[in-house]
């Protein structure tokens, strides 16, 4: 299907790193009916019926190189809702199937977008794999060390592109935000606090899978710390942090599941290092990210949901200091602001169409996605197991450590 696309986005990309700005200004008609999949260079079948999907189907809509192909639920019934609902977002020529099965065998499709329970993953994951389909898995990708080993060993060994679905990473206000970060002026990056939080109501608590120990074990931890964890480690450009050790008074559900918990990640070597990061079903919504080099500092106030679709706010300081008497503060405050003309979930589609685009092609899958995916899993599994042993655990390798 590459060879018919209306419009091909991308050649193979010589770095694994770069985020791609999208667009230059706002669609005017932002629900408009996406074009035939027949136009699309990557065919995607989208797994379940979450809501999660449904907002990827929109970022899917606006998105060139790529589009939706097939939708499938257990329930066709429910498919089948789902896709009137939006059909001014879907093609006509979509299919509504009834299992997954049915989906991962659809002939033509290039990739699949698997939102369903962490729990499931690996089995889906596996599957799709096997069909030499591309991967954008939603997160927690993984839920225990096992499932993630047998998750990467499936997509790698048929050199498939494996992706998660943490939107912001493809943000163009991310690229301007590490355009500061990485300068010499901001200096070396000694500290990171970050928090994730929303106040869950009842039916939330007691129904959603999120709560569920055979669904989504590691509850807020995989569902709000998996973009906090993801924030800190961009912040120390991909390093892995050493220890990661969860703060006294976390809070677990009848079921075992974090619905509030906060954690300190260390990095090695001096000067020390480290991440402050909460997150929590049991607190107002809240989506921070702050990062502190030895000169200068920056400010998210809405990391993972930013308050405007196509354009996007951060602050940063600099030459902090005091004025006579301790009086008004001396430091200056910048604030930045990126405008573009796609979501961010639309960047990171095209992102993803850019890289199973360069595979059709005789490239290799690009590296950089899944490493980061295995690495934010990596301290997500390092903090759960914190909490159950209350002591500082290895990220490496996920035994206790001594401070």
């Amino acid at each position: 299907s590459s060879s018919i696309c209306a419009n091909r986005i991308s050649r193979c990309h010589s770095s694994s790193t770069a985020t791609v700005a999208c667009g230059d200004e706002p669609s005017a008609t932002p629900e408009r009916r996406s074009r035939s999949t027949s136009m699309a260079c990557v065919r995607v079948g989208i797994l379940g019926c979450a809501e999660i999907a449904r907002k990827n189907v929109r970022a899917l809509a606006h998105a060139d190189g790529i589009g939706v192909a097939a939708l499938a639920s257990r329930d066709k019934g429910k498919a089948q809702s789902m896709a009137d609902n939006l059909a001014s977002l879907l093609p006509p020529d979509v299919a509504v199937l009834g299992s997954y099965n049915e989906l991962i065998a659809y002939p033509d499709l290039d990739a699949v977008y698997i939102p369903l329970p962490s729990a499931l993953h690996v089995e889906w994951v596996a599957k799709a794999a096997a069909k030499g389909l591309h991967i954008l898995l939603e997160k927690p990708i993984a839920i225990n060390a096992d499932d993630m080993a047998a998750i990467f060993r499936a997509t790698e060994q048929a050199n498939v592109q494996l992706m998660d679905g943490t939107m912001w990473t493809h943000s163009p206000r991310t690229s301007k935000m590490e355009e500061i970060i990485r300068s010499p002026s901001f200096g070396p990056v000694i500290e990171v606090t970050s928090a994730f939080s929303f106040r869950a109501n009842h039916h939330f608590l007691e129904k959603n899978i999120r709560t569920q120990a055979d669904a989504d074990p590691l509850g807020c931890l995989g569902d709000l710390g998996w973009y906090c964890i993801r924030g800190a480690l961009w912040a120390f450009n991909w390093e892995a942090p050493q220890y990661a050790c969860a703060n006294a008074g976390f809070v677990l559900n009848n079921c075992g599941v974090p619905m509030y918990c906060s954690f300190t990640l260390i990095w090695p070597g001096l000067p020390r290092r480290r991440a402050n990061i909460t997150c929590s079903f049991e607190l107002p919504l809240t989506s921070t990210l702050d990062v502190y080099g030895s000169q200068q500092s920056l400010y998210l106030r809405d990391l993972a949901l930013p308050f405007g679709e196509f354009e996007a706010k951060f602050t940063s300081t600099r030459e902090h200091g005091l004025g006579p008497f301790q009086t008004p503060t001396t430091t200056v405050e910048a604030e930045h602001t990126v405008r573009g003309g796609k979501s961010q979930e639309t960047c990171m589609w095209e992102e993803f169409a850019r890289c199973v685009s360069c595979i059709q092609e005789g490239g290799k899958p690009n590296a950089h996605w899944p490493n980061i995916a295995r690495l934010t899993q990596q301290v997500c599994l390092a903090v759960s197991e914190s909490m159950k042993q209350q002591k500082p655990i290895f990220v490496a390798d996920l035994s206790p450590a001594t401070l």
